[in-house]
């Protein structure tokens, strides 16, 4: 498995968390770098590839943003899945206001650009990015070679609300696994992924795993490597 990040310090607290969880270091490959160039792999190297946690949003320059899909597509083999995370634009304009109201009255200039462009420049604190609509992804990740396969809202119909949501789960268990269940039969309705504050698109880098000990279902260390 590969895992890499632009910031060292991160790499070092995944090589520990590596390290509780008893993984043996000659299975692991981690190191810093940027997303766009992932030149340090080689070409159709990884039997699948995760980019999670809005990486590609923080590439807020689109010609980059493209060059690090292409470089997703570069490292998976023909036939592997690609997977990307970002964060939805609708739901962060929907909840602003009742969990940034400040921002509203003293820069709703800010929203404004993102509700136009997606783009965020940091200048509130939070790390510069892109915030997504779902067909924006999609058509990004075809433009690098990519098929679709799914798109799926992370949080779903849950709004971005952790405490109280927390709260509900320990005082009415029963209720909110019965709200679980909901929540994952909806998760990949197109009405609902758009407002999901996460959203995650599958896609697969066209072509055929070969089956056998280096493909599908098996487990060489090779196989099992991923990149985001």
């Amino acid at each position: 498995m590969s895992l890499i990040d632009l910031m060292p310090e991160h790499v070092e607290a995944a090589r520990r968390a590596a390290a509780r969880a008893g993984v043996a270091p000659d299975l692991l490959d981690l190191r810093s770098g940027s997303l766009d160039d992932l030149s340090f792999f080689p070409d159709s190297g990884f039997a699948g590839v995760l980019c999670l946690g809005s990486a590609l949003g923080h590439l807020v320059d689109p010609v980059r943003r493209a060059r690090a899909l292409r470089e997703l597509f570069r490292v998976a083999r023909p036939g592997a899945p690609v997977f990307v995370s970002v964060i939805g634009r609708l739901c962060l304009l929907g909840s602003s206001m009742l969990a940034n109201p400040g921002e509203w009255q003293v820069d709703p200039a800010m929203y404004r650009r993102i509700e136009r462009t997606g783009d965020y420049d940091g200048h509130r604190g939070f790390a510069p990015c892109h915030f997504f609509l779902v067909e924006e992804l999609q058509e990004e990740m075809r433009k690098a070679g990519l098929t679709i396969e799914t798109t799926v809202g992370l949080q779903g119909l849950v709004p971005p609300y952790p405490k109280q949501i927390s709260s509900a789960a320990r005082r009415y268990p029963k209720a909110f696994r019965a709200w679980l269940e909901l929540l994952y039969r909806s998760c990949e309705d197109p009405a609902v992924v758009p407002f999901s504050q996460h959203f995650l698109v599958i896609g697969r880098r066209p072509g055929s795993l070969p089956v056998g000990p280096e493909g599908r279902g098996g487990r060489s260390r090779r196989d099992s490597r991923t990149s985001g």
